[in-house]
């Protein structure tokens, strides 16, 4: 858990977007937390949808709307121009006190998106919950 002064700084450090140039606090981009899946396998095994552990590749997608064909523009963070001492510091630093949890990066993003296999959609977590959930009330 963070620290209000570490929170407050750790959410107004000034990130560059790759593609449109422009700069904004990193509590206003989007993160994009990855999962892949692992096929049955033996009797029990598999069958399930991995959350990706590490920060680096994980995704943010700028606040500024860079769009590409019509879709958001989302950014591997190690592909972010940041100096890899200093991305390794601010990401490392995030993904240790938040274990990548997704009630813990809400106090650092905006937006927690997800996105199931590489290339796939990548959908707000709380409004996929909310139609799960409106799935399963009966």
């Amino acid at each position: 858990m963070l620290n209000p002064q570490e929170l407050e700084l750790t959410r107004g450090y000034k990130v560059c977007c790759p593609n449109c140039h422009k700069e904004s606090p990193l509590s206003d981009w989007g993160f994009v937390q990855t999962y892949w899946y692992e096929s049955p396998h033996g009797c029990m095994g598999g069958d399930n949808w991995w959350g990706n552990e590490d920060i680096m590749q994980c995704l943010l997608i700028c606040p500024n709307g860079c769009h590409q064909n019509g879709n958001n523009l989302a950014t591997r963070i190690m592909d972010l121009p940041i100096q890899n001492q200093e991305k390794k510091w601010v990401f490392g630093f995030i993904q240790q006190v938040t274990m990548l949890s997704e009630s813990s990066l809400k106090q650092i993003f905006e937006d927690h998106y997800v996105q199931y296999g590489e290339g796939k959609k990548i959908e707000n977590s709380e409004e996929k919950r909310r139609s799960e959930e409106d799935f399963l009330d009966f």
